[in-house]
């Protein structure tokens, strides 16, 4: 029950940070690429720094991650794109991947390098 909780408080969070973010004003959805490749960024970090820790990664990587990022605004975005020039809808899909996986590799690569800090800290006992 606990668990079910901490998630839903953290997706609630995730979707309205979503919500101040998204900027529907332009033709290209920026703010979507954005939110989705730090998306991609924040979840494998926390997922690293936390494998252990079942209800942190539940408020953050399901709960706020799940809430931040968005497939089916993506999904949609795409269509409507494809309606209007399929270069930048295939563009679009191209950034979106490329860059959610690098955003993803350097999530990993920073929670490494957080946690051979932290080994390697005096103050860390």
């Amino acid at each position: 029950m606990v668990r079910t909780i901490v998630v839903g408080f953290g997706g609630g969070v995730g979707a309205l940070t979503r919500f101040i973010f998204l900027d529907p004003s332009t033709v290209f959805p920026y703010s979507t690429l954005l939110i989705n490749v730090s998306g991609s960024f924040l979840i494998t970090l926390f997922t690293y720094l936390w494998l252990e820790r079942e209800l942190l990664k539940g408020l953050l990587v399901t709960g706020f991650c799940g809430g931040f990022t968005t497939m089916s605004t993506f999904s949609s975005e795409v269509a409507v794109l494809f309606n209007l020039n399929i270069w930048v809808a295939c563009l679009y899909i191209l950034l979106s991947v490329g860059l959610g996986v690098t955003g993803a590799v350097a999530g990993e690569k920073a929670a490494r390098l957080v946690k051979k800090r932290k080994r390697s800290s005096p103050y860390v006992s």
